[in-house]
């Protein structure tokens, strides 16, 4: 197992403020579910014609939202506080996803976003599933149409170093794996 596959159904590790977000927020589930549909009607100036911005509003769920928004290309939903893609499949249009700095914590997330054959802008800066080793890598071989990542253009050079660097990274995980279970056995005799 990889810290991928782990990741895929475990939480990241805990960094050493975890329980706090960028701006002292606190994580998702320590407050009240505030849902993306409820924040379009508090806030309508948030919406124009295709694209909708719910920034710093603690929006911890995308539930479903009227149909008048289902066409929407851009948004914008830095400053949140979500943890799951959950209910972004209603958004078919998508091309520019912003989700800065929010509590997305592992690759399968990320990989949910390959359902939609438009996006080519995302942004992930500030969530805890960054900190990986090669995230950048990790996000633009689960999505390739991607052309700009965390503001930063993707370029030919990373696609092409996906597949070899993600390989040897696997195998020395492997590797670690193994060392760790002779390890135990070790200490067991």
């Amino acid at each position: 197992p990889s810290y991928l596959s782990l990741g895929a159904s475990k939480k990241a590790p805990p960094s050493p403020s975890s329980s706090r977000r960028p701006g002292g927020r606190v994580k998702a589930g320590k407050e009240k579910e505030i849902n993306l549909s409820a924040m379009l009607r508090q806030c309508p100036s948030a919406v124009e014609p295709n694209k909708i911005s719910v920034v710093e509003k603690y929006i911890t769920q995308i539930d479903a939202v009227p149909d008048r928004f289902l066409d929407a290309e851009i948004l914008f939903l830095s400053h949140n506080s979500l943890s799951t893609l959950a209910g972004f499949r209603q958004f078919r249009k998508l091309r520019v996803l912003s989700l800065a700095f929010n509590c997305l914590e592992n690759f399968s997330e990320i990989e949910s976003l390959s359902e939609f054959p438009h996006l080519q802008v995302l942004n992930l800066d500030g969530n805890p599933v960054t900190v990986y080793p090669h995230y950048r890598l990790h996000v633009i071989q689960r999505l390739p149409k991607l052309k700009t990542l965390d503001n930063k253009e993707v370029k030919p050079k990373e696609r092409e170093m996906c597949g070899r660097v993600l390989r040897e990274e696997q195998e020395l995980l492997g590797i670690m794996f193994s060392n760790h279970l002779l390890h135990h056995k070790l200490q067991a005799l």
